[in-house]
């Protein structure tokens, strides 16, 4: 992974740049062609002969869609978005210090290449949006801000003030709790069909809400065999520590809040994002496009049961173009695709506390303008609100391309059971003591961010189509998904 810095970066023309964390070793190429075909990686190639090894790998329209053992698996058609191929760069000199600079190669191929511009760009490091791991200044911002691994700010014995809250144990950090009322779904009425939300994440874990063999939970293989699927493990990324990484439970999180504000909306578990939070955005590029493949097929062929209805992106990165908007990026594209097979898409605006725009949420309807009466649904980003529901929560990003807020502070909500880190009791007397601040055996959690602000938003659209009489009725495409983003977003269909 490298780092952009605008100050010393090497750049074409006199264009602005944005800071951006990168695959410093790969490009993503965007086309229909194969890699073999395509005419960028042959100009790649070509201007890189005998300097800089390159190497394709791509998710053709042969791929199937990773669905667990027993589901059935369906071949998938070739989708109307272009494909994505990452190109790996490899020096061929093995004696080059630092390897290679996918930035510095971009620059020279564009510079050689200038009508390969919107064709070929940065693989982009993508991360959950949420206070532990949001890229600013990139990373992990400790001493001063974020609580890990000390898990109060510095100075270290007392709770930090501001930003620093929302990252503390008891006031709006990952911690502990205990939830006293039944899974909602168990009084819920059963729906003729049940809307299906597609958590794009870190898993969703085993939980007494989610148990392994539960029928409306769908729990797709991650892209990456070494990927820690949430649930499956303690959650620890640190042996010697002992400590849980930062997004561990993130994913089925998220699930548990979709499951409180739509109980009987199905669950489609999509990991890409490890404990760490971070994934390069091929991988969220190649797991978008298997839900799309799924979705086409399932409209080809009418199976009403396999269709997609939401996804929900509680991830983003900040990209190194100066302009604001990037309509026609590959994801851009990519999640255009979704929208026309009638997918409604959500995604988290971050947690910086910039304005500066975070993709795809940047992507999204501007704040306050009305859904279009035709075409496909347009996507949907969600800042936070505090408890109060009133008050937007500090550390959100702003700007009118922040859509919504929702509540995504102090959020209870389901974490997998198994997640047990290596700290203990601050105190122990006898058989009393204080909370164990990493043990989550009681599979529940406060937790703060926009990452849990969006799918409440997903889950209301879910609830919208199991009002629509006609989506009940078996009704497809997007009409449906535009008029239930409409009923959210115009407050007809916002759960209490």
């Amino acid at each position: 992974m490298r780092l952009l810095d605008p100050a010393g970066a090497v750049r074409r023309g006199s264009r602005r740049l944005r800071p951006t964390a990168y695959v410093g070793d790969s490009l993503l190429v965007t086309g229909t062609r194969t890699p073999e075909e395509d005419d960028a990686v042959v100009a790649l190639r070509g201007l890189l002969a005998g300097k800089v090894d390159v190497s394709c790998s791509c998710h053709g329209p042969s791929e199937q869609a990773a669905a667990p053992s027993g589901a059935g698996r369906k071949g998938m058609q070739e989708a109307r978005a272009p494909r994505s191929t990452r190109v790996t760069l490899t020096p061929c000199d093995d004696r080059v210090d630092g390897g290679v600079d996918a930035w510095r190669v971009l620059q020279h191929v564009l510079s050689e290449h200038p009508d390969l511009e919107g064709r070929i760009g940065l693989n982009h490091v993508m991360t959950a949006a949420d206070p532990y791991w949001d890229p600013v200044p990139y990373w992990d911002p400790v001493p001063y801000w974020d609580p890990v691994p000390y898990w109060d700010p510095v100075p270290f014995g007392g709770r930090g003030q501001g930003l620093a809250e929302y990252g503390s144990a008891g006031v709006g950090g990952r911690t502990p709790v205990v939830w006293q009322a039944p899974d909602p779904r168990t009084h819920a009425p059963q729906p003729r069909r049940a809307p299906v939300v597609a958590v794009v994440d870190t898993g969703i874990g085993v939980h007494p809400w989610f148990p392994e063999d539960d029928p409306d939970v769908e729990r797709w293989e991650p892209l990456l065999d070494d990927l820690v699927v949430d649930g499956r493990d303690t959650g620890v990324i640190d042996e010697l520590t002992g400590a849980i990484g930062p997004l561990a439970g993130h994913g089925t999180f998220i699930a548990g809040v979709v499951r409180q504000r739509s109980p009987r909306a199905r669950l489609l578990s999509v990991p890409v994002l490890g404990a760490d939070g971070v994934v390069e955005e091929y991988l969220v590029h190649t797991a978008l496009r298997r839900i799309l493949h799924r979705q086409q097929e399932a409209l080809r062929s009418g199976d009403v049961d396999s269709l997609v209805d939401v996804v929900c992106l509680s991830m983003g990165y900040y990209d190194e173009d100066g302009d604001d908007s990037r309509p026609d990026s590959p994801l851009a594209r990519l999640l255009r695709a979704l929208t026309e097979a009638g997918v409604a898409v959500v995604a988290a605006a971050g947690n910086s506390a910039v304005d500066d725009p975070f993709y795809p949420a940047a992507l999204a309807l501007p704040r306050g303008a009305a859904v279009p009466d035709s075409g496909p649904p347009p996507i949907v980003s969600v800042g936070a609100r505090n408890p109060d529901n009133t008050s937007v929560a500090l550390f959100t990003n702003d700007g009118p391309w922040v859509t919504t807020h929702r509540p995504g502070a102090a959020i209870v909500s389901t974490v997998p059971t198994a997640l047990q880190g290596g700290l203990s009791p601050t105190v122990v007397v006898g058989d009393r003591r204080t909370i164990d601040r990493d043990d989550f055996s009681s599979g529940f959690a406060i937790w703060s961010g926009t990452s849990f602000a969006a799918p409440v938003v997903a889950a209301e659209i879910a609830t919208a189509l199991a009002a629509d009489d006609a989506w009940l009725a078996g009704g497809t495409g997007p009409d449906h998904a535009r008029a239930a983003v409409a009923a959210v977003l115009d407050g007809r269909q916002e759960a209490p």
